[in-house]
């Protein structure tokens, strides 16, 4: 089978937002805001158990529970950030989704 999708590496820039490299400040700068941060890895907005999952930290009151604790929760997938945004909208994520496409933030 030969797929006609190009692949990650020949995608241009603006598909694989942000450039590589950008995340891990991204990071160090939501550490320093908040007494922790619960970081939420999900495959991606194509993948339903991922809303049920995401979902569910919210629905069971999980995410408030963290941020009295003064903390703060952040859903990661290695999708684009403009998917990462569909996922955050579309399935009313009070949480904000980030996309790493260069898998810059370690799991």
């Amino acid at each position: 089978f030969v797929s006609d999708q190009p692949t990650q590496e020949s995608k241009p820039q603006a598909e694989l937002d942000p450039p590589p490299g950008a995340r891990l400040p991204w990071l160090d700068a939501a550490i320093a805001q908040h007494a922790f941060v619960v970081l939420l890895f999900y495959r991606g907005f194509w993948w339903p158990p991922c809303r049920s999952e995401l979902r569910s930290y919210i629905d069971d009151g999980i995410v408030d529970e963290i941020r009295a604790a003064g903390g703060e929760v952040y859903a990661i997938t290695s999708e684009p950030q403009h998917l990462a945004d569909q996922a955050q909208t579309h399935w009313d994520l009070n949480f904000e989704s980030i996309g790493d496409p260069h898998s810059s933030i370690p799991y």
